[in-house]
């Protein structure tokens, strides 16, 4: 039989669709529907200043808003072929690895709730804590931190708060070694993960899968060792990786990683060197006519920007790819299989972000065509029940 889940369920975060095909309580195929939560954001983009999209662009995800707001800047200072104070470059690094702790935490207390191990769930939780308030103190918010900005940052963190920070992410680096002590050790953790949703390696590599859920298979891919950025170039640190797929491989990762970025975060607040990261003016300026492209490695793995410029205040055209819109194809087959109760889990294991993935085009059955709605159809009534 044809089981619909979603778009609206308590196993989902965010709206979206799967058509399960099941036998029993196993899922034999799952097709995937997009498009729920289809914001319109890059088209939004096109009707703003580049200063007013860094906030826009910020809100494309709520949890990564630091990677969003650094790779459309950095696609736009290659635009302006302008060099970043080196101290901006290690404070922008510094707070994204902060945020990177504070995703892969939340992350790992979502999985925690949906194996039934509720203990992780709130025993990380109140270590993500620590984090979020290190990145209030330091910018001024706990979630869209406004703080990349074109040309440097929009404040500076005094040496004070740098060491604060090095102490308070160390104290968590040690609790989260006895979290993944304490979980390693848990036969619930391990029943609940080990051979669940597995892939191979040859797997992640077809659906061009990103980030931990392709480390997870073995492919040490990671763009902060591939195309260094910001400060990662002068840093030190390993990329975590393991020899098989699955939820168990997945959430090691993601632990390890954890003290990884603590590591990275002790090594900033030791080399950050001297200098105002604060532009003396914010840009309001033309971005003379071009294109250019940045990546960066968000906590989902590689996040992609894509920018046209045509010597105007505005950008022509702003791409975005994130990391959920490929790895969410591989979940698609991992739940081929699986059993009816481990969907949520499987779900949850790549760490979806359906807002930031959700894209939109019509197909016209009369004539084949397929068209992308713009604001103005939406608006239109007889525009938009045309397509």
């Amino acid at each position: 039989m044809v089981l619909p889940l979603g778009p609206y369920h308590p196993a989902l975060k965010e709206p979206e669709r799967f058509s399960l095909i099941v036998e029993g309580e196993t899922i034999r195929k799952a097709y995937l529907r997009i498009g729920f939560v289809h914001r319109g954001v890059e088209k939004a983009a096109e009707g703003r200043t580049y200063l007013r999209d860094i906030f826009l662009l910020e809100r494309v995800c709520g949890i990564c808003s630091t990677h969003h707001a650094w790779t459309f800047v950095e696609a736009v200072e290659k635009l302006l072929s302008i060099d970043i104070p080196k101290r901006a470059l290690y404070l922008r690094t510094l707070i994204a690895e902060l945020e990177r702790i504070h995703s892969h935490s939340l992350w790992l207390g979502l999985v925690g709730y949906w194996m039934g191990f509720e203990t992780m769930f709130m025993w990380v939780w109140s270590l993500r804590e620590t984090i979020l308030d290190l990145l209030e103190e330091a910018t001024g918010n706990r979630v869209h931190k406004s703080f990349v900005t074109i040309g440097g940052v929009r404040k500076d963190i005094d040496d004070a708060k740098l060491k604060k920070m090095s102490l308070k992410v160390g104290e968590f680096s040690k609790q989260i070694e006895n979290v993944i002590e304490t979980a390693m050790s848990s036969d619930l953790f391990v029943e609940r993960t080990r051979n669940i949703g597995v892939y191979t390696l040859d797997q992640a590599r077809k659906y061009v899968t990103v980030g931990p859920v392709r480390r997870a298979a073995g492919d040490p891919y990671d763009i902060r060792k591939i195309e260094p950025y910001g400060a990662y170039g002068d840093l030190e640190f390993e990329t975590i990786t393991s020899d098989r797929g699955d939820v168990y491989s997945l959430v090691l990762c993601r632990l390890k990683e954890l003290i990884e970025s603590a590591r990275i975060i002790s090594q900033i607040t030791e080399k950050t060197p001297s200098g105002n990261p604060v532009p003396s003016k914010y840009f309001m300026g033309t971005v003379p006519a071009g294109e250019s492209y940045a990546r960066t490695e968000a906590p989902r793995g590689e996040l992609f920007y894509y920018v046209i410029s045509n010597n105007t205040h505005s950008p022509y055209r702003v791409k975005i790819r994130t990391p959920t819109l490929p790895n969410i194809q591989l979940a698609a087959i991992l739940l081929e299989g699986a059993a009816l109760s481990d969907l949520p889990l499987i779900v949850t294991s790549i760490d979806p972000c359906f807002s930031c993935m959700d894209r939109v085009q019509v197909y016209n059955q009369s004539d084949g065509t397929v068209k992308v709605l713009s604001l103005e159809d939406f608006t239109k009534k007889r525009g938009a029940s045309s397509w």
